[in-house]
């Protein structure tokens, strides 16, 4: 994008007023305040959502260089002199016009993708066989919302020849903004599905508001299933499938092992196309690819070549633990500025304590501009790196005096490869798929168990944003990360949590709350059961702690700076667990009302707050509580944070949210309240197959002998067993895990480590194969269910053996 502020003003409509530097060239949007590529040529456009104000970061904005603001109100401690402001009535919709016009004064192909499933991977595979041939943008990671369909269109530039961008829709009448900024030309239907379908009366209905992208498009690209749902539009439906009536029919499709031959009929000819995958999946996103290109009149030759080489690796930035205490960045995936510089922001996230290190490959030779390696030198110069490598040969020349150690490429790097080089660092991982960086990403990760549990930052982050959403402004959250974060880990959770919208944090033991501590999390940390042996580390650290029976308050009270512990009262209004009870009160503040303590905080803790049935007695409990809190306020002349409620009671009981509420189980997507919050699934437990044999009929199986086949049966034995913390009690057919999308029961005991599955009712498994066990709130309960427990244990239970993979 290229606008001078008198050309926004024009483009809103809005008085010129309030320009004060009207020579300013203005090149790039954003919308948060730490992002690590802001400059005078930024327009910061203040959002303000249902549980965030980007008008408070305006002077943190202009403190860095940032010229321009996009607002709806002039903060009154923010000065008008120093800076830009095109004040509208509304920032997101403005933003979009802004986006609108932009895409307007472009002369070039744009690529629109939509459907329930798919469209990001499709995204990433089409620009990756596209672009080694054409100047090509793509929409940076999943930026398919209102706001990221936005600055993904005002991210393209004048010398694109092509440009893919998702759009996704969660409700009704939300494609039309979306079809303004893209208007694409050719259209990609990937499919449809379940997701948000909540939102939407009827899959016909979804469907229909998904298509109003294609509005003014000349070709759609779909499978033929999904033809006749597209021939009410003006376009021309390219279809593909194995019916003889599609455009491109499919005659036969062999799968071998982890490849695919496809027979596919192109304008009368039968092509053979070799994909390297053979999950149905996989295979119907690669159609999409190769159907797009046929649209833009590619060879059959160049598609082969193209698709190939496609790995079907995870399209998402990863976080891995490395060699020598170091910390993995892995976006090795793709390389272009705009997911440069979310890939920097995920490094600076990490702080000022972390040494940081890049290690950066060249671009694929078309899809970049004249100026690309001039960007990303801008893009890291100021990062203060321990060390920058390069690989190829234009990006070095870009560098100039910037120090760096340059490669002509990936096996040169591993021919002076020394792992003991890289210690106590993060490294940051990013170049183009042609050279490779896989392989250092390998070489620089600790030794891996295909059995891991992955994370999903974005997905948390969603939901605490949901959670704050349904909060007012003043009500503080407290995230609680005990047990490891319910089996999450820590180490690499610490610079999430510490740049997250989190307010305060939760723990057990003093252990879980040094570690955030050492992992530079300066945030308010409550340790629920501190030890009384511990109060010098307590104070050490400034951590809270918890204050819930008189033994611990004659511990304070001989503790030498005990004046200066930070106390929260913990309050038993009916739980009977931790706790000071009603009668316990005056003897209490018997012995607080002659001292000075620091009490920040009194709290109590519902005993069934998830339970409708309950709720008389939950009442009962906050009306004690209030009554207690307003009384020891009353007589200590003190106001500390006020909190009762978890995860179920902050949205059953939102008249007694307080000062503070607490999020555990909730923060994950795995609460009874995950529909109504529309929260997402954060985490994915998963294994591999490690051998398929065929049982014959009458043939015993396992430890014990308890399983006797009584037909002739296919197993897969899997790398999970009760030492990674699957429940014994989930064996013998009391729970399926998923394998290529369908449901195979586990037979027979769970094993140490490892359990078997019954496939024979499912096609396409090999040696190998992702196995998952749990992906979302049904899955985790469904396995809670069969073990007669409840999905917080079945989390916290996973062991510390099983690898802990973090995306974004």
């Amino acid at each position: 994008m290229d606008f001078t502020p008198y050309e926004i003003a024009d483009i809103l409509g809005i008085d010129k007023g309030l320009i004060v530097e009207s020579s300013l060239n203005i090149h790039h949007v954003s919308i948060d305040s730490r992002d690590a590529n802001i400059d005078s040529s930024t327009l910061f456009c203040a959002l303000d959502g249902s549980n965030s104000n980007g008008h408070l970061y305006i002077k943190k904005c202009i403190d860095r260089g940032v010229k321009n603001f996009l607002v709806n109100r002039i903060p009154p401690d923010v000065s008008t002199e120093k800076a830009n402001f095109f004040l509208v009535e509304n920032v997101l919709s403005s933003l979009q016009k802004l986006a609108s016009e932009h895409r307007q004064k472009l002369d070039l192909t744009v690529i629109g993708i939509t459907g329930s499933n798919g469209k990001t991977i499709v995204k990433e595979w089409l620009y990756q066989c596209i672009s080694p041939y054409r100047k090509t943008y793509k929409s940076p990671a999943s930026y398919n919302s209102q706001i990221g369909v936005a600055l993904s269109i005002l991210g393209i530039k004048s010398w694109h020849d092509i440009a893919i961008i998702e759009a996704g829709i969660s409700m009704p009448n939300e494609m039309d903004a979306l079809q303004k900024m893209i208007r694409p030309s050719i259209g990609i239907f990937t499919n449809i599905g379940d997701s948000h379908q909540n939102n939407f009366s009827t899959i016909d209905q979804k469907i229909n508001e998904k298509i109003k992208l294609f509005k003014e498009t000349k070709f759609i690209i779909c499978k033929n299933i999904y033809k006749k749902n597209l021939l009410n539009s003006n376009a021309k439906v390219i279809d593909w499938g194995q019916d003889n009536s599609a455009k491109y029919s499919i005659s036969t499709i062999n799968k071998i092992d982890n490849s695919t031959i496809i027979a596919l009929n192109i304008e009368g000819e039968k092509h053979r196309l070799n994909l390297p995958f053979s999950i149905d999946s996989s295979i119907e996103n690669a159609m999409n690819c190769i159907t797009t290109m046929l649209a833009l009149n590619f060879s059959t030759s160049h598609i082969q070549q193209s698709i190939i080489k496609l790995i079907d690796v995870p399209m998402r930035m990863e976080l891995k633990s490395g060699i020598n205490n170091c910390i993995i960045i892995d976006d090795s995936y793709s390389f272009d500025t705009d997911s440069l510089r979310i890939a920097v922001q995920r490094l600076k996230d990490f702080g000022d304590d972390y040494d940081k290190s890049i290690i950066l490959s060249d671009f694929d030779a078309q899809s970049i501009s004249s100026t690309a390696y001039q960007e990303v030198s801008t893009i890291i110069k100021n990062l203060n790196l321990k060390r920058i490598i390069t690989i190829g040969t234009k990006l070095s020349e870009s560098f100039g005096n910037i120090p760096h150690k340059n490669y002509i490429n990936t096996d040169a790097l591993f021919s002076s490869f020394n792992k003991n080089d890289f210690a106590n660092e993060v490294i940051l991982i990013k170049g183009a798929r042609k050279y490779q960086l896989e392989k250092i990403s390998i070489a620089l990760t600790q030794v891996t168990n295909r059995t891991f549990l992955e994370i999903n930052l974005s997905a948390l982050r969603h939901n605490i944003n949901r959670y704050k959403s349904n909060m007012e402004n003043h009500v503080l959250l407290m995230a609680v990360v005990k047990a490891s974060g319910y089996g999450s880990g820590t180490k690499l959770m610490h610079a999430f949590l510490q740049n997250s919208p989190v307010d305060y944090l939760g723990v057990a033991i003093l252990r879980e709350a040094i570690d955030l501590r050492n992992g530079a999390v300066n945030k308010p940390i409550l340790i629920f059961n501190p030890a009384p042996e511990n109060l010098h580390k307590i104070y050490e650290y400034n951590l809270d702690l918890e204050l819930s029976n008189f033994k611990m308050l004659d511990h304070i009270l001989q503790f030498s700076n005990h004046q200066e512990l930070r106390i929260q009262i913990k309050i038993d209004t009916g739980m009977n667990r931790m706790g000071f009870k009603e009668n316990d009160i005056d003897p209490l503040l018997e012995k607080l009302s002659n001292l000075k303590l620091h009490i920040t905080g009194i709290f109590t803790h519902l005993s069934a707050s998830e339970d409708a049935g309950s709720d008389d007695f939950s009442i009962k409990q906050l009306e004690l509580f209030d009554k207690i809190y307003a009384r020891i306020c009353k007589t200590l002349q003190i106001s500390p944070i006020k909190h009762a409620l978890n995860s179920s009671g902050t949205m059953r009981f939102r008249n007694h949210h307080y000062d503070m509420v607490r999020i555990g189980l909730g923060l994950y997507g795995i609460n009874e309240s995950s529909h109504e919050l529309q929260s997402e699934a954060v985490h994915k437990l998963a294994s591999n197959i490690l051998q398929i044999k065929q049982i014959q009929k009458g043939e015993r199986i396992g430890y014990g002998s308890n399983t006797i086949v009584d037909k002739k049966t296919k197993i897969a034995m899997i790398g999970l067993g009760y030492a990674d913390g699957l429940i014994r009690l989930a064996g013998n057919g009391n729970f399926s895990v998923k394998i290529n999308g369908a449901l195979a029961p586990l037979i027979g005991n769970i094993c140490m480590d490892i359990c078997m599955a019954d496939v024979s009712q499912i096609t396409d498994v090999y040696e190998g194969q992702e196995v998952i066990i749990f992906d979302d709130y049904k899955s985790i309960s469904r396995l809670a269910n069969a073990c007669q427990t409840i999905p917080y244990e079945i989390l916290s239970r996973i062991s510390e053996r099983v690898d802990r993979l973090y995306t974004y």
